[in-house]
């Protein structure tokens, strides 16, 4: 024990890490699309047949209102300085994605 308390003294006095500070932009309206999207799709399939008929048009907006929310996430997705999901480029064998 003592020579993990010795260990973390040292390392608090002695070590200084070396890294750039980088200002990271949140994409705040792909989070709310997002959130909102899945809350609704999954609103649809855990109610539709059980709380909710299936004939329900309060349960058809639900979905209506989610795929809205997935076209407004690829949208503001496409449009974010650092996007939540990395665009993805699927040509080839294998998909690869990058940032830019």
């Amino acid at each position: 024990m003592l020579l993990g308390v010795l260990a973390l003294v040292v390392i608090q006095f002695v070590f200084r890490p070396h890294t750039a500070h980088v200002d990271h932009r949140v994409d705040y309206m792909g989070a709310g699309f997002l959130a909102a999207a899945l809350t609704c799709i999954i609103l649809f399939t855990s109610q539709g047949g059980s709380i909710l008929p299936w004939s329900s048009a309060q349960l058809w907006c639900t979905l209506v209102l989610g795929l809205i929310c997935v076209g407004g996430f690829v949208y503001e997705e496409r449009l974010a300085a650092e996007p939540i999901m990395p665009r993805c480029r699927c040509s080839g064998s294998a998909p690869s994605c990058s940032r830019g």
